[in-house]
């Protein structure tokens, strides 16, 4: 059974594809976010996903809007056969929502208290 097509279908919004050491072996773009990573693309050499899979390291890191046209958070864990890092899995998720609402609730905050210091002060 192939695993990513199920995972694809569990976790629409969510992109998710397999590396070898060097190259993009499969991809499937979540309904929030597609990097492009085609079968055969290199991976760049400057993104998160080479620390993993060259230290051998579980990633969770923000990937700025530079490398693929969009920021999101990306997850990464390594391969292994007979002991040797032999690529990795990729996870992409798109926080934005979350960090918008955030900044906007810290507005909203900052609006009322500006608010209540104006309406104290003129009293």
């Amino acid at each position: 059974m192939d695993l990513l097509p199920l995972l694809d279908k569990m976790l629409p919004d969510m992109g998710i594809g397999v590396t070898d050491r060097t190259r993009w072996l499969d991809y499937y773009p979540g309904s929030k976010i597609d990097i492009g990573a085609k079968q055969g693309r290199a991976i760049d050499p400057k993104e998160p996903l080479t620390d993993c899979i060259q230290h051998n390291r579980f990633i969770k890191d923000e990937v700025p809007e530079e490398f693929f046209g969009v920021s999101f958070t990306g997850l990464a864990s390594p391969v292994e056969a007979d002991g040797e890092v032999i690529g990795a899995v990729a996870i992409q998720i798109q926080e934005y929502n979350e960090r918008e609402l955030r900044r906007i609730s810290d507005q909203i905050a900052a609006s009322l208290s500006n608010a209540h210091e104006q309406v104290g002060f003129a009293l």
